[in-house]
């Protein structure tokens, strides 16, 4: 079980990140613009993931459609 200050990862919900600043000591301004940033790295992160995700998808088709060209090749001879 994770300890109760560990960092959180993603997908982490406002109630978690205020709960982790009140232990860090931020309030107001500093707790507002830390949830903030946390929220835009977990975007860009969530971001990045999809951009990858659909890159191996289209090198998954790309590959299955050389590969069955190939095949197509090795039939005709």
């Amino acid at each position: 079980m994770a300890s109760a200050t560990s960092i959180p990862t993603l997908a982490t919900s406002v109630q978690v990140l205020k709960e982790l600043c009140e232990q860090m000591g931020l309030k107001g301004i500093e707790l507002r613009d830390f949830i903030k940033e946390q929220q835009d790295v977990e975007r860009e992160e969530r971001t990045k993931q999809r951009e990858y995700e659909m890159k191996q998808r289209e090198y998954e088709k790309e590959n299955a459609k050389f590969a069955a060209e190939e095949q197509d090749k090795q039939r005709e001879f």
